[in-house]
């Protein structure tokens, strides 16, 4: 479940770079560069690639971890030793950076195509991207994370005692990202009532 919503949350965010302008769409790479104006055709295209491409994400995510797992294991038998926690760790941060190298090139597949070609406008400020974010960020998808980073938590605090030694650090990573989740809802709550005005 929490997977299914971060995979479409980058969907999501990749698509809302691009905004609908009369029979064709303005790219705006990451929301803030100046935007570039490309066909629909070429929108249903870069839609439709980056699709593709999340839809195997969770796939080729999974087979990595169990890939890295199943050779540790192959490895901790011929050696006839413990499967080492270290070796489990460091290949599973390893398969992440390789998804998210692998997303970032998809992800900037508009970006290469279409350098050179003249934009129609200047790009945003930091703070006008800023609010760009907020007002296309749910408070489901805040009130999401939150619960992701408690489920977490209550999973590891089921195998190891969070209270104890470094163990602590996780339950300071998951207060901390609250916070932040906390710190976005205001900020956008915030945004909401200025829009009003």
């Amino acid at each position: 479940m929490f997977i299914d919503q971060a995979f479409d949350r980058l969907r999501q965010l990749y698509a809302d770079q691009f905004e609908s302008s009369g029979d064709g769409f303005f790219y705006r790479k990451n929301l803030k560069e100046a935007p570039i104006l490309v066909s629909a055709a070429e929108h249903a295209r870069y839609i439709a690639a980056y699709d593709k491409f999340i839809k195997y994400g969770p796939r080729s995510i999974i087979a990595g971890i169990l890939a890295v797992t199943i050779g540790t294991v192959a490895y901790a038998t011929a050696m006839n030793t413990d499967i080492p926690d270290i070796a489990l760790y460091a290949g599973i941060i390893i398969v992440m950076i390789v998804f998210v190298a692998a997303n970032q090139w998809a992800r900037n597949l508009p970006a290469r195509e279409l350098r050179g070609r003249g934009t129609e406008g200047k790009a945003r400020s930091r703070a006008e991207v800023r609010r760009e974010y907020l007002r296309k960020t749910t408070y489901s998808q805040i009130a999401a994370t939150v619960g992701a980073i408690l489920f977490a938590l209550f999973a590891l605090n089921a195998r190891e005692d969070l209270m104890s030694g470094w163990n602590r650090l996780w339950i300071a990573f998951g207060a901390i990202t609250i916070a932040l989740a906390g710190v976005q809802a205001f900020r956008k709550w915030r945004l909401e009532q200025a829009d009003k005005r």
